[in-house]
């Protein structure tokens, strides 16, 4: 029998599980959170645990096992003078789908939107250690990957550590994959252990066979817990069956407050001029320093968060203009020209989310072969004959609310694998963003894309 490969990406979890003819697999990963971090978000004076135990045999590791595994096997990242060569790879990975990926959503969608390039790529560059062949070959094209796998993986995980370090913003992301119980003896030694050196997650059980919607629980609860509730069901109803042999799961959480907030009191009811007419929309101002840049095409300006490693950039298109194809570069383009000046904001508070399935916008960047029945991921475990590997959803789901104060944002992603059977000027510039615009929240230092939005309707 064949079994299915399903991804399901999304700020949380990456799932791979069978399908009905197809199967999956799933394994348990770590969380890249620090410690003070834990304790902040329990709430209490103790560090919380990963919401239940796998299904299964195994003891679901906690958020405080992850952190000391984590630690224990892999040096501390730091980044004083912007990205370090080794984080190249992974870097150029993450952004390259930000713009690629990003622009087959949009065109699919006429609403909101909003993806984590990090949490797609955390979550596929997991499944891609499992690859092999034109499988392989057709995802590292889609994922804008360049440069050899092994420095991909040790780039991909360094990335996440680095980019979750302490900081004034709350920055988690957390890997985790699951395998199906009876699988365990099957995966492979070699991919068991990229996953442990790169990405410091180890393989946990998970009962598909016999209790699929009980994995199910436990992997939407993990991802709920660490989205903080934002993402409460990354993995719906029927998904998972007894076919599934492993779901891989990334997610991610970022809470910033800006440097300069908002005055609450200057906010005024106003009209933004949707796609479908106007609408009366909440939007805030601010006149300041900030860093902007402009061109015949676009106006941007980047609102940086208290301790000045993230920053929100908002790029608004010219009236008239249309970005659709080329967002991607628009924001790279407008991240490397900025410079400080005065700046008359005026920005819409906003809050909206977005889920959906992946795989035809993956199948049009031409990561095909992963999807059919003929996949190879003879790299993840020991395959017979009669059945094999092939992904059979990939599945994302992001949150953000945008307000005066700050930004909260979540992500969850799963993998889900089945078997067969500017110079400053000496004037204040008037940005005024009453119509759709871009956004992303980008890392300073390395220019990584944690999140990339649309906002048509800031009502919606």
């Amino acid at each position: 029998m064949r079994h299915r490969l399903a991804l399901a990406l999304g700020l949380l979890a990456a799932a791979c599980s069978p399908s009905r003819p197809n199967g999956s697999e799933a394994d348990p990963s770590a969380a890249w959170r620090s410690p003070e971090r834990e304790l902040a978000a329990s709430g209490s004076g103790e560090p919380s645990s990963a919401l239940a135990q796998p299904v299964g045999n195994a003891a679901a590791p906690t958020v405080e096992d992850a952190n000391v595994a984590a630690a224990a096997s892999q040096p501390e990242e730091t980044m004083p003078d912007g990205p370090t060569p080794e984080l190249t790879s992974a870097i150029d990975s993450v952004n390259g789908v930000a713009g690629a990926l990003f622009h087959q959503v949009a065109s699919a969608n006429t609403g909101n939107v909003l993806i984590s390039p990090l949490s797609v790529t955390g979550a596929l560059h997991m499944t891609m250690a499992g690859a092999a062949g034109d499988t392989l070959t057709e995802m590292r094209t889609a994922l804008s990957v360049v440069g050899d796998d092994a420095t991909l993986h040790t780039a991909s995980g360094a990335l996440q550590r680095s980019l979750a370090a302490p900081a004034a913003a709350t920055v988690d992301i957390a890997n985790r994959v699951w395998v199906e119980q009876t699988w365990q003896v099957r995966v492979r030694a070699a991919y068991r252990g990229t996953l442990e050196r790169a990405y410091a997650v180890e393989l946990g059980s998970a009962d598909f066979a016999g209790a699929p919607e009980t994995a199910r629980a436990e992997i939407n609860g993990w991802v709920a817990e660490l989205t903080r509730q934002k993402i409460p069901e990354l993995i719906p109803s029927g998904v998972l069956d007894p076919l599934t042999r492993l779901v891989l799961t990334n997610a991610v959480y970022f809470d910033g407050d800006w440097a300069q907030p908002f005055d609450v009191a200057r906010t005024t009811d106003a009209p933004f001029h949707a796609p479908g007419g106007d609408v009366v929309a909440p939007l805030m101002s601010r006149v300041g320093a900030l860093r902007y840049a402009e061109s015949p095409r676009w106006q941007a300006a980047a609102l940086p968060y208290s301790g000045g490693a993230w920053e929100m950039l908002v790029l608004l298109p010219t009236a008239g203009e249309s970005l659709e194809a080329d967002v991607g570069a628009a924001l790279q383009e407008a991240a490397a020209r900025l410079g400080e000046t005065r700046v008359a904001l005026t920005l819409p508070r906003f809050s909206f989310r977005w889920s959906g399935s992946l795989v035809p916008a993956l199948r049009a960047l031409g990561m095909n072969a992963a999807f059919d029945r003929s996949a190879d991921f003879s790299g993840m475990a020991d395959l017979t004959n009669t059945d094999g590997l092939y992904i059979s959803d990939v599945l994302h789901e992001a949150f953000i609310e945008v307000d005066e104060e700050g930004t909260e944002a979540g992500a969850a992603t799963a993998v889900v694998i089945a078997t067969r059977s500017a110079a400053a000027a000496p004037r204040v510039i008037e940005m005024r963003v009453d119509r759709p615009f871009f956004f992303a929240i980008r890392h300073v230092e390395t220019g990584a894309l944690l999140f990339v939005g649309r906002v048509v309707d800031p009502t919606a």
